[in-house]
């Protein structure tokens, strides 16, 4: 538990130090950031993570003895994403080292998560403790596949943004040779000129009830659908998935309606905005299928800049920074909550020990 501690404290006092004593504090902060996420990443334990010892690694030690051809091959044994695993065998032209390995894969999504806040989010502390706080960076300790192909997706938001939908269509399909289920974030495109209103709310909550009441129907219609092996691993994962999530994240959003007002569908906050109502549409349908959460967090993860940005364009009495002080103890204290009960990151185990 202490290194979460001294994350958490090296993610503040960095931030105030770097504010203080330097001109181009952000651009400087978020390259600190990454670099110790990064480490944090490269230098933990194959112990660490869920799917490492039951997935990745094992498929590594298989595919670094392979050529080129006979990894194609497994991979449409496995009836799985391609990509992935030939980026499996370059990596292990350089080093069969499964350290090597960790570390390399855990350089794209911190690298794109952090060029993002800086580019776009208006306290990059917030929104790294957003990062971390909700599952988004410790997920990364086992979900490889996912984070690669939200790597894609977080940086297709420069296409987004510009609406230039090629480029935006061709980082979704790179996303998708990583994780097939990143080509829903395909719908991104139409529903950022959705203007916002407060209708979006009865939607959620609208998805959230008939997602309730008629879980066993479509959880039934779904499997019908998408009858194979790789879905219905998902059938005690949907039982079992907590609304937590959803909770969170919809209460803020509805803080970042307060908070916006008028200036909420000026096309940037339109744009994020509509992102984090899809987040929290896929996060209403996790009482059907558990799978549901990690397509929201394909969406949820630009909160690291709309919830900022939201306070920045406050114009409300209350001060700025009580916003900022009671949403990041709230992030604070929620994040290392979320990790004194997840087994698979406590302890923190490093290569050193």
């Amino acid at each position: 538990m202490i290194p979460y501690l001294i994350l958490v404290f090296i993610v503040v006092i960095s931030y105030f130090i770097m504010k203080r004593n330097f001109k181009n504090y952000k651009k400087k902060y978020c390259i600190f950031m990454g670099i110790i996420l990064f480490l944090m990443l490269a230098f933990r334990d194959t112990s660490m993570g869920v799917d490492l010892q039951g997935l990745y690694i094992p498929y590594f030690n298989i595919i670094k003895n392979l050529s080129f051809a006979e990894t194609i091959q497994f991979t449409q044994n496995q009836q799985t994403e391609v990509l992935f695993y030939l980026l499996n065998k370059v990596i292990s032209l350089f080093s069969k080292n499964i350290h090597f390995y960790l570390a390399i894969m855990s350089i794209p999504y911190v690298l794109v998560v952090s060029r993002f806040i800086y580019k776009y989010s208006k306290n990059p502390l917030l929104g790294y403790l957003i990062f971390l706080s909700l599952n988004y960076y410790c997920f990364s300790f086992s979900a490889l596949r996912h984070t690669l192909a939200a790597s894609a997706l977080v940086f297709s938001y420069d296409y987004l943004k510009q609406k230039r939908a090629m480029p935006f269509i061709l980082c979704v399909l790179l996303a998708t040779l990583f994780h097939r289920t990143a080509l829903v974030f395909l719908i991104a495109y139409p529903l950022i000129h959705f203007k916002i209103s407060w209708k979006q709310t009865f939607i959620m909550l609208l998805i959230l009830l008939c997602s309730t009441l008629l879980r066993e129907f479509l959880f039934t219609f779904i499997f019908s659908v998408f009858d194979s092996g790789h879905f219905s691993n998902y059938v005690s994962i949907g039982k079992s998935m907590s609304l937590v999530f959803f909770v969170i994240n919809f209460l803020l959003y509805l803080f970042m309606l307060y908070v916006f007002r008028e200036k909420k569908n000026e096309p940037e906050n339109r744009i994020l905005l509509n992102l984090q109502f899809l987040c929290i549409c896929f996060a209403a349908l996790t009482p059907v299928l558990g799978e549901m959460i990690r397509i929201s967090f394909y969406f949820g993860v630009f909160l690291c800049a709309s919830l900022p940005n939201a306070i920045e364009y406050s114009k409300y009495k209350i001060n700025k920074r009580v916003y900022y002080s009671v949403l990041g103890l709230c992030f604070i204290l929620y994040f290392l909550n979320f990790t004194v009960y997840n087994s698979s990151l406590v302890p923190y185990v490093s290569i050193f020990n």
